[in-house]
């Protein structure tokens, strides 16, 4: 009984690891890398390099007396950590302008703003969303 079990056992890492060993296998010859283990990862990461890297660029406009303070550094900070608790790393570029202050975002083509700094969270949310979709 303990034989039957054991080759049962064996049958099935048998069957569990074939695909994989004949696609690693492959990859090793051809060097197509669809063909290793989380190809979807993979090709995925191959076509966003093609096309070039997808990021969120946010431009924010600040009035001239503002430039510089620690009232920008804890903006850009704050914008920044929005961003990563979301899973995006945005570049962000700090602008003087008089009146008050904004915050646009681009993301790929797409342009979300200008937002005032008190609604600077619904263009967050949407261009993390376009960042989503356009396969950031």
């Amino acid at each position: 009984m303990a034989k039957r079990e054991l080759s049962l056992i064996t049958i099935m890492v048998v069957a569990v690891t074939t695909p994989t060993t004949l696609a690693l296998t492959y990859y090793h010859y051809t060097k197509d890398p669809t063909f290793r283990p989380l190809s979807q990862t993979i090709e995925r990461t191959l076509v966003r390099t093609e096309r070039g890297p997808m990021q969120v660029q946010v431009s924010l406009t600040l009035p001239p007396e503002l430039m510089g303070t620690p009232s920008e550094k804890e903006l850009t900070r704050s914008i920044s950590s929005s961003f990563a608790a979301l899973g995006v790393l945005p570049r962000i570029t700090t602008l003087p302008q008089s009146g008050p202050a904004e915050v646009r975002f681009i993301v790929g083509q797409n342009h979300f703003g200008p937002y005032p700094l008190a609604r600077a969270s619904d263009g967050i949310r949407a261009a993390t969303t376009a960042y989503r979709i356009n396969g950031g």
